[in-house]
C-alpha cells in the first residue's frame, strides 16, 4: 500500500471516491426547466447553468485542469502536474468517464459563454471504491497517488451506504470555480442546482465531498449535515509520523456532508 492513513486512533484500508458509476438514464426534465427559468435576485449576474454535453467534455476537462487541479488548495499543495496527469494521463480517463455520465453542471458567463464553474456529480455506490483503488495502483505519479488516496479515505470512512442502507447516493465530488469569479455565489448556485438534479433523478440522499474550507462553507450554507471529517495533519505517510500533505491555512481538513433530498423537497413545498 502506498501509504497508511491514520485517522484518530485507527488505521484505515484505503479505497477511492466514486467516479466509476452507472449512467443515469432518467431524463431530468424538471432540472432542465429550472435552467431556463428567470434568474432569482440572489443568483449570480450574467451566468447561465447547463448540463455538460458530449461536445463539452474536453473544454470542461481543460477548465478543471486550470481551475481545480492548479487552484484547489489540496491540489496546489500536492503540486499536481496538470498538463501530464489531467490532460494527457491516466486521470484523464477517470475524469472523462465521470463527465460522460451527463450529471456534471457547468456555469457560463458573458457573450463568449466562457466556462467559469463546474460541479462534477456522480452516482455513488459502495463497490465503486474498490474499482477506483485498483485504478490508483496504475497511476505512476506520486503526487497524483496521494490525491487519489485522500479521496479514497473520504469515500470509505464515512460509511454512508451502511448508515443509510442504500446502494445508490447522489455525489457532489468536485466544485471548481474560475479564480476571477470566486466569492460571486457561483459555487453555491452550482451545488444548489446539483441537489435539484439529484432530486429530479429520484435520489433520496446526496453527499458532498469537501477538501477545502471553500467547499465546506458551501455545504454548511446549504444546511447539509456533516457526516465525517479528518484533519490533514492526521493523514500520515508510511512512517506513521509525517503528514501526507498539509494545505495552507485555513484549509486544514477534509469533510463529507450529506442531505436528505426528499426532506428538502417537502420543506420547499411547505414554505410556498
Amino acid at each position: 500500500m502506498f501509504l497508511n492513513c491514520l485517522v484518530n486512533t485507527f488505521k484505515s484500508k484505503l479505497n477511492l471516491t466514486a467516479f466509476y458509476s452507472t449512467t443515469v438514464t432518467k431524463s431530468p426534465s424538471k432540472f432542465i426547466s429550472s435552467l431556463l427559468a428567470p434568474r432569482k435576485k440572489d443568483e449570480p449576474i450574467h451566468v447561465k447553468f447547463e448540463l455538460v454535453k458530449s461536445a463539452e467534455i474536453d473544454p470542461t476537462l481543460q477548465f478543471l485542469a486550470k481551475n481545480y487541479f492548479k487552484e484547489d488548495p489540496l491540489c496546489r499543495s500536492l503540486c499536481i502536474n496538470t498538463s501530464k496527469e489531467i490532460c494527457d494521463g491516466p486521470m484523464q480517463v477517470l475524469l472523462k468517464d465521470s463527465l460522460r455520465h451527463g450529471m456534471t453542471i457547468i456555469a457560463r458567463e458573458g457573450k463568449e459563454n466562457e466556462i467559469v464553474g463546474a460541479c462534477i456529480n456522480n452516482r455513488n455506490c459502495p463497490w465503486d471504491a474498490q474499482k477506483l483503488e485498483e485504478f490508483a495502483k496504475q497511476v505512476q505519479d506520486g503526487n497524483t497517488k496521494k490525491l487519489l488516496y485522500i479521496w479514497a479515505l473520504m469515500s470509505r470512512e464515512p460509511k454512508i451506504h451502511q448508515e443509510l442502507a442504500l446502494n445508490s447516493i447522489f455525489e457532489i465530488a468536485i466544485v471548481a470555480i474560475h479564480h476571477k469569479f470566486i466569492c460571486r455565489g457561483i459555487g453555491t448556485e452550482l451545488v444548489k442546482r446539483s441537489l435539484d438534479l439529484g432530486r429530479d433523478l429520484n435520489f433520496s440522499y446526496a453527499r458532498m465531498d469537501c477538501t477545502s474550507d471553500y467547499s465546506i462553507k458551501i455545504a454548511e450554507k446549504l444546511n447539509m449535515k456533516r457526516l465525517w471529517d479528518v484533519s490533514y495533519k492526521n493523514i500520515f505517510m508510511q512512517d506513521g509520523k509525517t503528514p501526507l500533505v498539509v494545505p495552507e491555512y485555513p484549509h486544514s481538513q477534509a469533510a463529507v456532508y450529506y442531505t436528505h433530498l426528499k426532506e428538502q423537497s417537502e420543506e420547499k413545498k411547505s414554505t410556498k
